[in-house]
């Protein structure tokens, strides 16, 4: 554990409702302030989402681009300013301020939470994310101290010269308080769920459009199918995303619930059944990992960071296909037997995943950078 006070800098593309990312440095932050450390978030933007509970919260305003290298050179206008903050370590977080790694006085750890997929998207789109995968791996990652990813597979993507500065964190997953009493009851009663139907869950980007990797489309047409085959099976979808998505997900017959307050989200999970998602590409996959914690069995595509965050036919089912992810949610679903033996051991493996655990590996390595 570092012993000294340091002055500790996280910098983060935003802290918004919504964002995975923006989440996992809350909770970071607010971890080594509890731990007696002065910790600072820059952030592009922000909202009321996170309290910036021990820690402060500055705004590095940048100017957005469709043209991603003209994001990043944007964003080099707020380096003096943060070289003059006297920090003595960095975590950055997002692009596009991992072009600070090459030029910031103290310490800096490149943390990769992953360039998710690009399958499904305009091509101008995907020549943007080429040039953050390429500027990551061949330059600016090479400048960091240290770098963090948050599972197994995303170091495996990385090249070899780089994997050797590697140190694997997962994320935690008991953020959210455990639910009142009654409270999965009470909003099942609110959606219409009756006590004998089958609630599957996903929580997650909505917009089958904006994020097609996270194949929330697919994941729609499979309930309705199941549904016709089964009426008393329901899908209740929770995440980022607006009227367009309700109007869209409402036509297929599910249950949706667009930007809930972190508060909600107890009875969310505690209101669901199982959990179901059809995401290609996770570098860690939070919600997933959540509805375990919350003794929900999950099932889910054998990709990605899920073979890490799944206890694969322990705490959940993990498919090679979409047809075999339907056969999986069709059989969780239709036993309930095999759901609560499998919810059991979710929470168990879940346990594993808690910030306290995080937060304790970034103060060794915040010792390791400053000698402690």
């Amino acid at each position: 554990m570092a012993s000294g006070r340091l002055r500790i800098g996280f910098v983060a593309e935003r802290m918004l409702q919504g964002f995975g990312v923006d989440l996992v440095v809350d909770q970071v932050a607010e971890g080594l302030a509890a731990a007696g450390h002065e910790v600072t978030v820059y952030a592009s933007v922000s909202d009321d989402t996170f309290e910036a509970e021990g820690y402060n919260l500055k705004l590095i305003p940048t100017r957005t681009s469709p043209f991603f290298p003209r994001y990043d050179l944007a964003a080099a206008r707020h380096l003096r300013f943060l070289n003059h903050e006297g920090n003595d370590l960095w975590f950055i977080e997002t692009f596009p301020f991992y072009s600070y790694l090459p030029w910031l006085k103290a310490p800096a750890v490149a943390v990769d939470h992953g360039v998710s997929s690009t399958e499904g998207f305009p091509i101008k789109i995907r020549a943007n994310f080429a040039y953050v995968k390429g500027m990551q791996q061949r330059f600016y990652f090479r400048s960091a101290r240290r770098i963090v990813t948050v599972s197994e597979y995303l170091k495996t993507l990385l090249p070899a010269v780089l994997r050797e500065r590697v140190r694997v964190i997962y994320n935690g997953a008991d953020h959210y308080a455990r639910p009142a009493e009654g409270a999965g009851a009470r909003l099942r009663k609110e959606l219409g769920v009756k006590p004998d139907e089958v609630l599957m869950l996903y929580v997650g980007r909505l917009s089958s459009a904006d994020q097609p990797y996270k194949g929330t489309a697919e994941l729609a047409e499979m309930a309705r199918r199941l549904r016709r085959e089964d009426p008393k099976l329901r899908l209740l979808m929770v995440g980022f995303g607006g009227q367009r998505e309700e109007n869209w997900l409402g036509r297929t017959g599910a249950l949706v619930i667009t930007n809930a307050p972190a508060e909600q989200m107890p009875a969310i999970y505690s209101a669901s059944d199982m959990y179901l998602t059809a995401s290609r590409w996770e570098g860690f996959d939070l919600p997933l990992v959540e509805a375990q914690s919350f003794g929900k069995p999950v099932a889910a595509l054998d990709i990605g960071a899920h073979p890490e965050v799944v206890n694969k036919g322990r705490s959940g089912l993990l498919a090679g296909s979409l047809a075999e992810l339907e056969a999986a949610a069709r059989r969780l679903a239709g036993d309930p037997g095999l759901r609560a033996e499998m919810g059991r051991a979710a929470a168990g493996f879940a346990e594993r995943f808690t910030w306290k655990r995080a937060v304790d590996e970034y103060l060794d390595l915040a010792e390791e950078l400053t000698g402690g």
